[in-house]
This record gives structure tokens, sequence and C-alpha cells, in this order.
């Protein structure tokens, strides 16, 4: 099951009409990463895997179909079970 490129303000919006949210999806300039990261560590990985987000991620299920004989999660099922985890008050996804 090929997958397409969905950018992050497309998800925001398939999110905020799903669930009746407003939320929204911004960039963090890397010179910010940079420096927040010189004290927060955290930010220090992020900005260190910042490359990930400069291009899109197009996943193909097909190898894991043929190697492992598993099939891919729907997008839609993916998105529902990810939100709902998310909002969840016992399911903590805080960064520690």
């Amino acid at each position: 099951m090929p997958s397409a490129s969905v950018p992050r303000s497309e998800i925001a919006r398939q999110v905020n009409e799903r669930w009746g949210v407003n939320g929204r999806v911004a960039p963090i300039p890397q010179w910010s990463l940079k420096a927040l990261g010189t004290v927060i560590p955290i930010m220090r990985e992020i900005s260190a895997s910042s490359y990930q987000f400069t291009m899109p991620f197009v996943i193909d299920s097909e190898e894991t179909r043929k190697m492992l004989g598993v099939k891919a999660t729907s997008w839609d099922q993916a998105l529902e079970v990810t939100v709902d985890s998310y909002r969840k008050p016992e399911t903590s996804h805080s960064v520690r």
C-alpha cells in the first residue's frame, strides 16, 4: 500500500476537522533550535535530527508486507488511534 506524502498542514486540518479542534502547525527556525539546544538537551537532539523534516517522508509498506507478512495500518486508523491516545488523560506524552 504505497503512501502519499501528507504535509503537516494537511494532517492538522484532518485532526481539526475530525475532532472539532483548532490546532495549527508552525515551523521552528533552525537557528532557534540551535540556540535552545545550548540549554535544553532535547532541543539539541531535535536540532540534530531536523534534517528529517526538510523533505517529505514517503513510506511504502510493500517490502515489509513481503518480508514479514504484515499489513499496513490505514491512514485513517493510524490518525484516529494516535489522536485518541493523546486525548486520554491517563496517557502521558511528556518528554522526560
